[in-house]
């Protein structure tokens, strides 16, 4: 073999390696730029499920402060003795006057919102079907043996959240026992 053709081979040699080389590099950078749209792909659905968790905890943080709001002006009306001194009457037996009864239903009513404000953050996925559970079996005995609270329930009729006043018409057909008994 000469040394020109020695030379021509080696030439080839180094062209056709580094084609193949090129192609490598090629596949390569294909295969790298899918992996990064893919990572580019997955980012975003991340970014997107972190943003809907955020809307959905400001829209409850925003719900209880609103309800506190409104829990904290209607508590003015309340006056605490009174209702002390109604709920140990009503246990009792002795009959109450006017003020106590509008007392121990101002008393429900603010009960019952705070029992919506639980509802509305279970029905967001806040709270376990067992912490709501609990409340519902309450929020049952109260209705049910509660004159106050059932009176203050048909009083207030469409006055509440549709979703709450729904759960809350589920428990009315349901038969409860009164876990606290004796506490109101």
């Amino acid at each position: 073999m000469t040394r020109s053709s020695r030379s021509r081979i080696t030439r080839s040699c180094i062209y056709h390696g580094t084609y193949i080389a090129d192609m490598n590099a090629d596949r390569m950078n294909k295969w790298l730029t899918l992996a990064a749209n893919l990572g580019v792909v997955a980012g975003l659905i991340f970014l997107g499920i972190e943003i809907n968790q955020n809307t959905r905890a400001t829209i409850a943080a925003a719900s209880e402060e609103v309800t506190n709001q409104s829990l904290d002006y209607f508590a003015l009306g309340m006056d605490n003795q009174v209702i002390a001194r109604a709920l140990h009457k009503q246990t009792s037996g002795i009959e109450l006057d006017a003020f106590e009864r509008d007392q121990l239903w101002r008393h429900q009513f603010y009960n019952f919102r705070v029992f919506q404000n639980v509802y509305m953050q279970y029905y967001r996925g806040f709270l376990e079907q067992e912490e709501w559970d609990t409340y519902r079996l309450v929020l049952g005995s109260r209705l049910l043996n509660d004159p106050n609270a059932t009176q203050m329930w048909n009083d207030t009729a469409g006055g509440w959240n549709p979703r709450f006043e729904h759960e809350v018409n589920l428990i009315l057909e349901e038969p409860v026992e009164d876990p606290v008994k004796g506490f109101n």
